[in-house]
C-alpha cells in the first residue's frame, strides 16, 4: 500500500517523486538507509526513462526481489495512469466545449513556459564548458532541421562528451568495497531476465499482430515507445522531443495542440510525467479509429480505442525499465560503485538541452504564433501568460501545478471578458 500511496501523492514531477520517497521509504519508515537510496538513485538517474519510477522499482527488489520491483513499479504507475487515461477521455469527448477551449487557451502559454524553464534549469546544470555549449547548440539545429536521427545525436554526443570530458577515472572497486558476489550468478541472473524481457516484449507484439494486423497503429505505438525508452536519456523532458516528433510532424498521428494539451494534463497529474506518452496515444489511437465499427458492452469503439492506446503505450515505455532494474541491479549491487560515465553523460545531458529547446520552439509556434490563411499571427494575450508563467517558475519559484491552474484560471477569466463586452 505504501507504493500505492506514494503513487497518488506523486505530484511535481521526479524531482518530487524522488523527495516524497526519500521522506515516506528513509526517514518515516526506515525501510533504507539515506545512503543505499542514493545509491539506487545515482543508478537509475543514468539510466534512459524514468528515473523515479525506475527507483521505485528498484527500492522494491532491495526489499523483496523480483516480486517486490514489480509490485512497487506497477502500484507507482497505476494510479497517474487511470487518471490520465480518464483525462484523455475527458479531453477526446469535451475537449472543444466552450469552457475546456478557455481553460486550455491558458493553459498552453503556460505549458510552453514550462519546457523553456525545463531547458533553463537542465543548461544552468548542463552546459558548464564551453565545448557543452557547442554539442546544445548542434543539437538544437539537428532537432529544427531534422537532418539528424534522435538516436545518433544521443551516440554523437556522448562520444564527444568522451573525448573532452577530462576527469579522472576512479577505480570501481577501492578497499572499502566488500567482495564482489559470484559473477556466475550474476551472468545466470542477467541472461535469465534478457530472456524474460524478451519473450514478454515479442508475445506482446505478437498479441497486437494477431490482434489488429501488422500495419496497425497500436503496432506502431508499441515499437515507438520501446525505441523511446532505450534511448531516451533525462528523463519525460528528453523523451518528448522525440516522441512529439514521430507523432507530430512524421506520423501525424496527433496535432502539435494535441501534444500541448497531454503535456499540461500530465504535469497536472501524479505519477511519472512520462505518462503524457499514454495520453498522446490514447488521443492518436480514438481518432484513428481503429476498431472500425461497432459497439463493445456499452462502450463507442472510440473509448476502447483510447484505453487500447494508452495501455499500450504504457506498456511498452515501463517494460524496458523493469528490465534495466532486474538485470543491472545484481551488478551495481555486487560493485556499490559506479563505472566512470561523467563524461559520455556530460554530453548527452547537453543535447537533451538543445532538444528541448527545440520542442519548446515547437510547442511555441502554434500556440503563440498561430496561423490564419497561411499569415502567421501573434497570439499577445498568450505571449503575456506564457511571460508570467515562465518568471513565476523561474523567477519566483512556484510550483507546476500552481502555474498551470493559475493559467488555466486566466483564460477562463478572460473569456468571460470577452463575452460580456
Amino acid at each position: 500500500m505504501m507504493w500505492l500511496q506514494i503513487g497518488c501523492l506523486g505530484f511535481g514531477g521526479p524531482a518530487g517523486q524522488i523527495a516524497l520517497m526519500h521522506e515516506k521509504l528513509v526517514c518515516q519508515e526506515r525501510w533504507i538507509c539515506a545512503n543505499r537510496f542514493q545509491h539506487a538513485l545515482d543508478y537509475c538517474v543514468l539510466l534512459p526513462g524514468p528515473e523515479a519510477q525506475q527507483l521505485a522499482t528498484y527500492i522494491g527488489w532491495l526489499l523483496h526481489g523480483t516480486r517486490g520491483a514489480i509490485a512497487a513499479g506497477m502500484l507507482f504507475v497505476l494510479p497517474g495512469l487511470c487518471i490520465v487515461s480518464a483525462l484523455a477521455w475527458g479531453y477526446w469527448h469535451w475537449g472543444t466545449a466552450p469552457m475546456a477551449l478557455a481553460i486550455l487557451a491558458g493553459v498552453k502559454p503556460a505549458v510552453v513556459a514550462l519546457v523553456v524553464a525545463a531547458a533553463w534549469r537542465m543548461s544552468r546544470r548542463a552546459l558548464n564548458q564551453p565545448w557543452t555549449w557547442g554539442l546544445a547548440g548542434a543539437a538544437l539545429l539537428a532537432s529544427l532541421t531534422g537532418s539528424v536521427p534522435f538516436p545518433l545525436v544521443l551516440v554523437t554526443a556522448g562520444l564527444i562528451g568522451t573525448a573532452c570530458h577530462s576527469a579522472p577515472a576512479r577505480p570501481i572497486l577501492d578497499d572499502a568495497d566488500p567482495p564482489s558476489a559470484n559473477s556466475q550468478a550474476l551472468w545466470r541472473c542477467f541472461i535469465r531476465t534478457c530472456f524474460v524481457f524478451i519473450v514478454l516484449w515479442a508475445g506482446a507484439v505478437g498479441a497486437l499482430i494477431w490482434a489488429v494486423g501488422p500495419h496497425d497503429l497500436l503496432l506502431r505505438i508499441a515499437i515507438l515507445m520501446t525505441q523511446a525508452a532505450l534511448v531516451t536519456f533525462g528523463g519525460a523532458y528528453a523523451v518528448l522531443p522525440y516522441v512529439v516528433d514521430a507523432m507530430v510532424n512524421q506520423g501525424g498521428w496527433i496535432s502539435a495542440g494535441q501534444a500541448v494539451d497531454a503535456l499540461a494534463f500530465g504535469e497536472t497529474t501524479p505519477g511519472p510525467l512520462i505518462l503524457v506518452l499514454s495520453f498522446m496515444a490514447s488521443i492518436a489511437a480514438a481518432q484513428a479509429d481503429i476498431f472500425g465499427v461497432g459497439l463493445w458492452h456499452g462502450l463507442d469503439r472510440a473509448t476502447l480505442a483510447g484505453i487500447a492506446g494508452a495501455l499500450v503505450a504504457a506498456y511498452f515505455t515501463f517494460l524496458p525499465s523493469f528490465f534495466f532494474i532486474l538485470a543491472g541491479g545484481p551488478w551495481v549491487e555486487a560493485s556499490r560503485k559506479m563505472p566512470r560515465v561523467r563524461g559520455p553523460l556530460a554530453g548527452i545531458s547537453a543535447a537533451v538541452v538543445g532538444m528541448i529547446a527545440a520542442l519548446a520552439i515547437g510547442f511555441a509556434r502554434p500556440v503563440l504564433f498561430p496561423l490564419s490563411a497561411d499569415v502567421m499571427q501573434t497570439n499577445w494575450v498568450g505571449l503575456a501568460i506564457a511571460g508570467i508563467a515562465l518568471a513565476a517558475l523561474v523567477r519566483w519559484r512556484r510550483g507546476t501545478i500552481e502555474t498551470i491552474l493559475t493559467a488555466g484560471f486566466a483564460g477562463v477569466l478572460l473569456q468571460l471578458i470577452q463575452s460580456s463586452a
